[in-house]
């Protein structure tokens, strides 16, 4: 332009225009001298038509110019609604040749109403354009001058306006501008007044810190990029989308077929744009083969930031970092660990990103409604989730199969109604893997029972406990509540902290089952509500055992004992609370008793013969009497339930029996000990070869032995029911404790247990059984007895 109009090299805006050039950058700055100056001073030497006509010319492009940059931003701009929007500072018409089909072609001043839906269309060249030629201009306005800008954006001011109404409902992204531009000077500095901010975006090369340092007063979000090849790679990517959004979404939705740990960040982060809109959610659902429950790992960002731990081993053996293999490149990076506490746990940024929770673009049903997440605290409320959030509980509910959707589920206190049906629905199919429909059943149902839990404590019973008392007493609603704020439940976690990277991983090694007990508040029954209350405590026990039974072959159901003996504490002894159960329905049994003996011999008769664990119960039940001196269990239902009950449980009903003495202070008094013990040696306990267990017959011999002053009586009833045991590992360690003053008042008693159970080999004797034999060995009375000889003998190997 300046050969084309003969500027001199000693003119003004020569040597303006050639300080301009030479002047090194300014990170932070830009460029010192603006060219709408230069262009003021070459209008003070020449007519403005002819500079007009200069820049016309000079902007003209080759015949070979490539023009797809102009066809991804022509692409990029095209709305919803398929109408392009597009506006240029360029005078050039490469927007028009680069366009498929013919355009609207705005210029200044006029220019329409873009708050009106069909008001602004096409491109505007807000400063003008050049004629087809290129060979003079074909507008009214051509801002090139200090002046010119001066009339567009100050003194009338129609590109001021144009653009404040454009801010108001569009997003506008500046490309192909530095900071320091004449026309977004102005343009900024003439809408700074009205503009709120966060409407505004443009590409900046650089570090991130420095585009925003230019940018950022101005009030412009800047988008930093690196290299300009990987600025217009990335628009052009962008343009393909825009062309075909379907197509795109499908592509992008056939990377989610993968386990997200195979793919990179950024595709991850395509996929975590993808299902951030409910027409890429839809794509997600649809993508062939289903993308795997994994993802899950990536839509939560609780798993994302989980803190990696030494037991998140991989197949290969090797530490697994969530954040590796499911971060998103738009993640912060996770705080680095605590040098000093490497196992605290890593900080969750505010405002991750989560497909879970509501998103500002989602679609509801009903706007009036709050909106919920899919999990969590809200998601027990009837709240709604959005179409978006629909659509990935139902994919959820397409891969409850796998693991890591179980795994994800345990770690959740909630899961919203919405989901937990769409995971029930894929299990109603008659060819569903019966095993899985029942763990989700379990699954679902301790999740929806987790709103009566408050951190570690259950706040319902409290609450019924102090309403039935406020309110003046008890009542058959009141006792309904009590027993199901109080009702035993499934409750199940993930096993360890693991991350199930592993597809073929089971069920059984990704989830871990309990049952939750809920804390049982003290409770004062009035006699006339006894019966009532009894039979919810027995309903809850039989439920409880029944729970306890379904999660293992041997439950873990260990009863505390219901007396106490020599003193030691009952609550020294490894328990459950189904224990606390068990003693809080012997209690009330035995009130019971004494207000209505006969309601209490049926509420006994009641209670479930075939349970395992609830032997202990009955046998507390056998030593009450009712008024007319009956027993409250008679000698054969007890004897029917330890021949039905297994051996663990025969062996803990004679461990309760040996803790029964005489308890003078009690009051009423306690049942006779040794009268109960004889009779259920003679009455209750089986004869049958299956009972006798190496650990039945060492509980039987530690009666006898333990037994006291009665040594000599129990031993001679428990005699006959004595059997040689083959293996002595169930005898146990209790022969060390024998002392010599107790074997030196009973040593007949002694040798007599010990040569009725002891295996042949002394090499089978438990540790201690030897140096007991010498002991006896060393008692006159018993020299030469056949039996001592016998054993020393086997001591011998002979």
């Amino acid at each position: 332009m300046i050969t084309e109009l003969g500027v001199a090299s000693e003119s003004t805006a020569a040597q303006v225009l050639d300080i301009a050039q030479n002047l090194p950058a300014i990170d932070g700055v830009g460029s010192v001298v603006a060219t709408d100056q230069i262009f003021g001073l070459l209008e003070r030497d020449f007519p403005v038509q002819n500079v007009r006509r200069a820049v016309s010319k000079a902007v003209k492009p080759p015949e070979t110019a490539i023009l797809d940059a102009h066809r991804s931003l022509l692409d990029l701009s095209r709305g919803p609604d398929g109408v392009t929007r597009l506006v240029t500072t360029n005078f050039d018409l490469l927007f028009e040749a680069a366009a498929s089909t013919p355009l609207d072609c705005l210029v200044p001043p006029l220019f329409p109403n873009p708050s009106k839906g069909a008001g602004f269309r096409g491109i505007v060249h807000l400063h003008g354009k050049v004629n087809d030629a290129y060979d003079d201009i074909d507008s009214e306005e051509f801002v090139l001058s200090s002046a010119d800008f001066g009339r567009a954006y100050l003194s009338d001011g129609w590109a001021t306006r144009f653009m404040q109404a454009l801010i108001e409902r569009f997003r506008i992204v500046f490309v192909g501008y530095s900071a320091d531009d004449p026309p977004l000077k102005y343009l900024l500095e003439a809408l700074r007044p009205n503009y709120a901010g966060d409407r505004l975006y443009a590409f900046q090369s650089g570090t991130a810190k420095a585009a925003s340092t230019l940018w950022m007063q101005k009030g412009v979000t800047a988008i930093p990029f690196d290299r300009f090849d990987q600025l217009w790679s990335t628009i052009t990517l962008w343009a393909k989308r825009a062309r075909d959004p379907e197509a795109w979404h499908n592509s992008i939705a056939e990377l989610a077929s993968q386990p997200p740990g195979s793919l990179n960040p950024f595709e991850r982060g395509q996929i975590a744009q993808l299902v951030s809109s409910q027409v890429g959610a839809r794509a997600f659902l649809a993508a062939k083969p289903t993308p795997p429950a994994q993802w899950l790992g990536v839509f939560d960002p609780a798993i994302r930031y989980a803190t990696p731990r030494d037991r998140l081993i991989d197949p290969k053996g090797t530490a697994i970092d969530p954040f590796a293999q499911f971060g998103l490149d738009s993640d912060l990076l996770p705080s680095p660990s605590n040098p000093q506490n490497p196992r605290s746990d890593r900080a969750l940024p505010d405002g991750a990103w989560s497909a879970l929770e509501p998103l500002p673009t989602d679609t509801y049903p009903n706007s009036s409604i709050p909106r919920s997440s899919m999990r969590g605290g809200s998601a027990q409320d009837p709240h709604q989730l959005s179409s978006r959030q629909f659509i990935l509980s139902n994919w959820l509910g397409g891969v409850a199969e796998q693991p890591f959707a179980m795994w994800w589920a345990a770690g959740q206190h909630h899961l919203h109604p919405a989901l937990s049906e769409a995971i029930e629905r894929t299990f109603e199919t008659p060819t569903a893997d019966a095993a899985l429909r029942q763990t989700w059943r379990d699954l679902v149902d301790a999740k929806r029972k987790n709103n009566l839990r408050y951190g570690g404590h259950d706040l319902a019973a409290y609450g019924v406990v102090s309403s039935a008392t406020a309110s003046g007493g008890w009542s058959e609603w009141y006792m309904q509540r009590l027993f199901e704020a109080t009702e035993p439940r499934l409750a199940v976690r993930r096993s360890w902290t693991d991350v199930p990277v592993d597809p073929t991983a089971s069920s059984d090694n990704v989830l871990s089952w309990e049952v939750h007990y809920p804390t049982y508040p003290e409770v004062e029954v009035p006699d006339e509500w006894l019966r009532r209350y009894v039979e919810g405590l027995r309903s809850n026990l039989t439920l409880a055992v029944a729970l306890e039974t379904r999660l293992r072959s041997e439950p873990y159901f260990m009863l505390r004992p219901f007396e106490s003996a020599n003193g030691d504490d009952e609550h020294d002894f490894g328990i459950n609370h189904a224990s606390d159960f068990a003693h809080r329905l012997v209690d009330a049994l035995r009130r019971l008793i004494a207000h209505d003996p006969q309601a209490a011999s049926v509420e006994d008769r009641a209670l479930p013969r075939g349970y395992r664990r609830i032997v202990g119960i009955l046998l507390s039940a056998w030593r009450q009497h009712d008024d007319s001196g009956s027993r409250l269990l008679s000698s054969e239902d007890l004897k029917a339930a330890l021949m039905t009950a297994s051996d663990a449980d025969r062996v803990m009903a004679l461990n309760q029996l040996m803790r029964w003495n005489e308890d003078a202070t009690a009051d009423p008094p306690a049942p006779n000990p040794l009268a109960d013990k004889l009779a259920f040696l003679e009455e209750v306990w089986p004869r049958q070869s299956f009972v006798r267990s190496g650990g039945a017959m060492s509980a039987l011999a530690q009666i006898a032995l333990t037994g006291g002053e009665h040594v000599s009586i129990l031993t001679e009833a428990i005699l006959p029911l004595l059997t040689r045991v083959a293996n002595a590992a169930p005898l146990g360690l209790w022969w060390m404790r024998s002392q010599d003053e107790t074997v030196a008042v009973n040593p007949e008693e002694y040798l007599a247990v010990m040569s009725a159970i002891l295996p042949v080999r002394a090499g089978d004797w438990p540790y201690g059984v030897q140096q007991l034999v010498e002991k006896l060995a060393r008692i006159a009375d018993l020299k030469g007895d056949p039996r001592l000889v016998e054993l020393q003998r086997r001591i011998a190997g002979i």
